[in-house]
């Protein structure tokens, strides 16, 4: 299954600081994930697993804290979610579009 995972609070420099995203997507290879792929230096990761989301979410987390020394949140969805989300946009179409934002919490 294709997941999406968002790394919450990734920093390019300083306390939340992940080292290389080459290296990010190696050690998550190395714990199973497969077709790792980052989006730009943010953290927003994209990848294939057979694990659920939540399951996933927490390898993630236990992998970076254990290999990179930074404990951050995950949050995991399919790309259904994410389309749905989008597909949900409650603003009309007269809304500048580049200016609505999506969160998950």
């Amino acid at each position: 299954m294709e997941l999406i995972a968002l790394l919450r609070g990734v920093m390019l420099t300083g306390k939340n600081k992940i080292p290389k995203m080459s290296y990010l997507v190696t050690i998550l290879e190395k714990v199973g994930f497969y077709k790792v792929r980052t989006h730009i230096q943010s953290g927003n990761l994209i990848l294939h697993t057979n694990l659920s989301k939540k399951a996933s979410a927490n390898l993630i987390r236990k992998t970076i804290k254990e290999k990179i020394g930074v404990d951050l949140p995950v949050i995991v969805k399919t790309v259904a979610d994410c389309q749905n989300a989008v597909i949900s946009n409650p603003f009309s179409d007269s809304y500048d579009r580049s200016r609505i934002h999506l969160v998950f919490y």
